[in-house]
């Protein structure tokens, strides 16, 4: 995790210093580009790495998630690409949330009889378990996954631990976006980072055209 940390921080450094050198050769907004491509890029590794900081801010919930119905009629959420896991009351009110150590990738949720909220990741082959407070229920469980796909869903059967026996799940629709979610949304999600930073690339690009324009006509003939 550490590792990761201190690898997006140099990256996102040397990001920020190439947007710095090119807002001062006169390509701000094509700065300001490649910076929040670059910020919403990294930026959710470092999230990450935030502990308990974050545990009573709603990250976007609304994108690549899954959602079913938790312990006390409560909703789970759990987003890509970093295993955000995120509870709503009944009404659909943020509760709290956590960041699961998947490693990214595809990952399947669930909840175990006893009522721990359960992700299985492909990447770790581990199963994780946590109180719905965020704390941990149980040590990991490792496990073995075959060559297809993981679904979304931990169904009971489909994946077999000692001592463990996993519930049905219910899957439900996930919380709808707000202002706070949306305007998060373009630093969390890497697709809309690498198109805030290709549109930042792109805007330098055309604006060196237009300025190399003029020196490229050939010069009037003098009568």
């Amino acid at each position: 995790m550490w590792f990761m940390v201190l690898f997006s921080l140099i990256l996102l450094a040397v990001w920020w210093r190439d947007a710095l050198r090119i807002g001062r050769g006169g390509h701000v907004w094509c700065a300001v580009l490649l910076a929040l491509g670059s910020l919403g890029f990294f930026g959710p590794f470092l999230l990450a790495a935030t502990g308990d900081l974050l545990n009573h801010v709603e990250l976007p919930a609304f994108f690549d998630t899954t959602a079913i119905t938790g312990p006390d009629a409560t909703t789970v959420t759990a987003s890509m690409p970093f295993a955000r896991i995120q509870r709503y009351d009944r009404d659909g009110r943020f509760l709290n949330g956590w960041f699961a150590n998947n490693g990214g990738g595809q990952f399947a949720l669930g909840l175990t009889r006893e009522g721990a909220i359960a992700l299985a990741s492909r990447r770790t082959k581990e199963v994780e378990f946590f109180n719905p407070d965020g704390s941990v229920a149980a040590p990991p469980r490792p496990f073995t996954w075959g060559g297809e796909p993981m679904q979304s869903l931990l169904w009971p059967g489909k994946l077999s631990l000692k001592g463990v026996v996993f519930a049905q799940p219910v899957q439900v629709a996930g919380p709808p976006p707000h202002v706070l979610t949306v305007l998060l949304f373009p630093f969390w999600h890497p697709l809309l980072a690498w198109l805030l930073g290709g549109m930042g690339m792109f805007c330098m690009w055309r604006s060196r055209r237009r300025t190399a324009a003029p020196y490229s006509q050939p010069p009037a003939a003098v009568r």
